[in-house]
């Protein structure tokens, strides 16, 4: 296997509060110096690089569900239609937020912060962290898709979801989230599928195939949906999006959407 985006090695690691906080402190411990100074400064940036991961953890592990749901049967069809109808406008559009990845069978933790911004011919996807800086970037096109890891290493493939798990080591079911993350239908058999009484999806479990050979079935579940500007009319939209399986949980908070307005549709 390749070297991965982050190493498995640090201290932030050993202690399993998250990979993604080991870029900062790498980089901490390797410039310290040997005066008393520069320790308290080390001491103090893992502090607050400690304190930062805990708190991304603490906020994604509040529950994405946060109101009744109902089957197709007791649901307003027309609700959902009309929901999903606004969404399928939303063909360009940035989100900034948080993200937080948990192995519970290994105890291990991730949290990190992110910028997605998507439009029908490309998707880009920046993780990062305050003190780390740049973390990971994803490019994905119809005919390319592309991971750049923390030290600029460059892979390319076919399949995005396949270099996420060849140099993370992590199944992240990211093409499914990329058509998921606005609470519209992917493209994907569902089932379980429950809803807002407002028409807004609330959860359901999706088919995933990884490559050509593993097929997943990943639950998805939205919540805290608010009203974002769009146009002339304001679309609902999800803030906090769980996507988990077995014993690995993804879970997304939205702190800003950024839907660009489709002349097309105006």
């Amino acid at each position: 296997m390749l070297p991965p985006i982050i190493p498995l090695n640090s201290q932030c690691a050993r202690f399993k509060v998250g990979y993604f906080q080991n870029a900062s402190i790498d980089k901490i411990h390797h410039e310290c110096g040997k005066t008393s100074a520069k320790a308290r400064v080390k001491f103090f940036q893992l502090f607050f690089v400690a304190m930062a991961c805990l708190i991304l953890t603490a906020c994604a592990t509040r529950p994405a569900i946060d109101g009744d749901t109902y089957t197709a049967r007791q649901v307003n069809s027309d609700l959902v239609q009309t929901q999903q109808l606004s969404l399928a406008q939303l063909n360009e559009f940035g989100l900034q937020g948080s993200v937080a990845f948990f192995d519970d069978a290994a105890d291990v933790r991730d949290a990190a912060r992110f910028n997605w911004d998507k439009s029908p011919d490309e998707t880009t996807f920046r993780l990062y962290h305050q003190l780390g800086g740049t973390l990971a970037r994803l490019q994905q096109t119809k005919s390319i898709s592309v991971l750049i890891d923390r030290d600029g290493n460059r892979y390319e493939g076919s399949d995005l979801n396949l270099l996420l798990l060849q140099h993370t080591g992590m199944v992240i079911p990211f093409s499914l989230l990329n058509q998921a993350i606005t609470g519209a239908e992917p493209d994907a058999r569902l089932r379980q599928t429950r809803w807002y009484a407002n028409g807004a999806l609330a959860t359901y479990e999706a088919e995933f195939t990884l490559g050509a050979w593993a097929q997943q079935r990943w639950l998805l579940e939205f919540g805290d949906y608010r009203h974002v500007p769009y146009g002339n009319q304001p679309l609902l939209l999800p803030h906090r999006i769980e996507a988990s399986r077995d014993n690995i949980r993804v879970h997304l908070r939205v702190s800003r959407w950024r839907p660009e307005a489709n002349t097309v549709n105006e």
